[in-house]
């Protein structure tokens, strides 16, 4: 976590993961994802923030990368500004936790 750093309110993130299963095309194992219209995952992704559940808004291979995917997620518009925690679910399994560090945006006006 670095405060210098942060993650503003009502941005788009990008996540890189591991182990998010099939994608749909198919994709053969071993070769990167294509940089175009990469394969989507398939089965349904959810990702959370201090345990508010925060929108997916799209969980592909990582174009480009083999044996990776990329989860994107909306920060919502209003969040407290500081650390917190994000974990993402699939099929009941969560990843690891990791903090984000949070700027609410009303400290730029």
């Amino acid at each position: 976590m670095d405060p210098g750093i942060a993650v503003h309110a009502g941005s788009t993130v990008e996540v890189l993961a591991t182990g998010l299963g099939r994608v749909t095309p198919d994709w053969p194992t071993g070769v990167a994802a294509p940089l175009d219209s990469p394969p989507a995952v398939t089965a349904p992704v959810t990702a959370f923030l201090d345990g508010s559940p925060v929108s997916v808004t799209r969980a592909t291979l990582a174009p480009g990368y083999i044996g990776y995917y990329v989860v994107e997620l909306q920060i919502p518009a209003i969040v407290n500004r500081g650390t917190a925690e994000l974990r993402i679910v699939m099929n009941g399994e969560e990843s690891n936790r990791v903090k984000l560090y949070l700027e609410s945006d009303l400290a730029l006006q």
